[in-house]
C-alpha cells in the first residue's frame, strides 16, 4: 500500500467487490440465493435497515484501520486492535452477566 500509494477506498472497493462477487457465486452455486432474497423481501426493514447500520459501521471501522496503518505502521494498528478487542471483551463480562462472570 506504502509503494503504490494506494487510497483506502480503492483498497476497499477491490476487497469488497471480490468478496461480494464469491458470495454471489457461493449463494447460486448452493441453491441459497433465492430464499435469501425472499426473506429479504418478507422483512426489509431488518434485513436491509441492518444491513446499512452494519455496512456503514464496518466501512467505518474498517476506514480508521487503514488510516492507522497509512499514518503509522502494520504493527501498530494490530497492537491497537488487539486491545480494542480485549477492552470489548472486559466489558462484556463486566456489563452483561454470563454463567462465569463475576456478578
Amino acid at each position: 500500500m506504502a509503494t503504490y500509494a494506494t487510497p483506502n477506498s480503492e483498497i476497499m472497493m477491490f476487497s469488497y467487490s471480490i468478496g461480494s462477487v464469491l458470495l454471489l457465486l457461493i449463494l447460486a452455486l448452493t441453491q441459497q440465493l433465492v430464499p435469501a432474497v425472499e426473506f429479504c423481501a418478507k422483512n426489509p426493514e431488518k434485513t436491509y435497515g441492518y444491513g446499512a447500520v452494519f455496512s456503514f459501521l464496518g466501512y467505518l471501522g474498517v476506514q480508521m484501520v487503514l488510516t492507522l496503518i497509512g499514518i503509522s505502521d502494520a504493527f501498530i494498528a494490530v497492537v491497537v486492535t488487539t486491545c480494542r478487542k480485549a477492552i470489548s471483551i472486559i466489558l462484556s463480562f463486566l456489563v452483561f452477566t454470563k454463567p462465569f462472570s463475576f456478578q
